[in-house]
């Protein structure tokens, strides 16, 4: 009964716990994957794409440690869907440094340490995780929490109306501001239209997305977009915006604070190249897996799991079944050897039979002679 238990306390923790944790991954991966090449399109009547799923954005919550004399709960929730890592975490906090361990259980490698209040200023492994008040964290308190975990069964459509598939390419112009005031700009931007964006380009607000050219400190000129995430350039060479999948090119001479305003709109009700790219099978996560490459490995690993399962029940009743013989043959009856013992035994009572019944002739005999 208790290997019987063992068992499935193991197929559970060791096969089943990991293989939904990538399921989920994947789910996730993919549900993010879509709703934004979907936001990055346009639908026949010219309008941005929406989400095509729904619960992507869903956030999971900590389990708290039975010891725990705090009340804070952590969060998480996952936000940039191709640094995802099939993993569950651990925070745990000290209060007389007033810092927060956050430990990444899958290979046991620290993520972050520091101030709690600051947990969530960065991305980590493509999660936003926070702390709802750091002031209520006490001495010694632990959590122990999966983000993923139920992901796959949160996703669901999102979208019931097919109008509002987005599957027509964006017609990109851009617009340039300069930062000394000359008229035209000493800054120009050529771009190719229409473009296939893999993700909506970042913005604030409802306004168009801007690029502006900053100066790193050094003098080197770098193209920044709305979320921070700076680009090297060369005049006159094609830059392509990643995740975003924009390309253009910068000419003329640039300065630090020149603005590129950009333009986006549907490239016609019947392009339909966004479409292409929303039923390809493009990469899901920054190690370059796609769909099928992550579908096709979870599938992979359990086969394997199941075949490995099958291999050692066999074995092991193979071991069964040797022992089951070998103590028969040391307490079992083998009815052919006793068969073979009853004939024996009775042809040596008859043999025995027949040596009294000669020694009783010879003794009559000689009985006669005397008389």
């Amino acid at each position: 009964m208790s290997q019987g238990l063992r068992g499935l306390i193991e197929a559970r923790t060791e096969t089943l716990a990991p293989l939904r944790r990538d399921l989920d991954r994947l789910a996730v991966g993919f549900a993010q994957s879509m709703n934004q090449a979907q936001g990055a399109g346009f639908t026949a009547a010219g309008v941005a794409g929406g989400a095509l799923f729904s619960g992507v954005e869903g956030t999971a919550q900590a389990f708290a440690a039975p010891g725990n004399s705090g009340t804070a709960t952590l969060n998480a929730t996952p936000e940039t869907g191709a640094t995802l890592l099939a993993s569950a975490y651990e925070l745990t906090f000290d209060g007389g440094a007033n810092r927060v361990t956050l430990k990444r259980l899958s290979d046991g490698s620290e993520v972050y340490a520091g101030d709690p209040a600051n947990l969530g200023a960065d991305l980590i492994d493509g999660l936003r995780f926070s702390v709802d008040d750091p002031a209520l964290l006490s001495d010694g308190d632990r959590f122990r929490f999966d983000p993923l975990a139920g992901a796959a069964g949160r996703i669901a459509m999102a979208l019931s109306d097919p109008e509002g598939l987005a599957f027509n390419r964006a017609a990109v112009s851009a617009s340039v501001t300069d930062a000394g005031g000359a008229t035209p700009p000493d800054l120009a931007v050529s771009l190719p239209s229409p473009q296939t964006l893999a993700a909506p380009l970042p913005r604030t607000g409802t306004n168009d997305p801007v690029l502006e050219v900053v100066d790193d400190g050094s003098g080197t000129l770098l193209l920044e977009d709305e979320d921070g995430a700076q680009y090297a350039f060369t005049l006159g060479e094609p830059l392509t915006l990643e995740p975003f999948g924009l390309e253009l090119t910068l000419s003329g001479t640039a300065a630090a604070g020149d603005r590129i305003t950009l333009s986006l709109a549907s490239a016609g009700p019947a392009d339909g190249g966004q479409a292409q790219l929303l039923a390809g099978d493009r990469a899901l996560f920054s190690d370059g897996a796609t769909a099928v490459d992550s579908y096709a490995s979870l599938l992979g690993t359990a086969a394997g799991a199941a075949n490995r399962a099958s291999l050692a029940q066999e074995a092991g009743a193979l071991v069964l079944s040797d022992a089951q013989l070998r103590r028969e043959a040391k307490a079992g009856v083998n009815l052919d050897e006793e068969a073979a013992d009853l004939l024996r035994y009775q042809q040596a009572y008859q043999a025995a039979a027949r040596v009294v019944s000669v020694a009783d002739t010879i003794f009559q005999s000689v009985l006669s002679v005397v008389r």
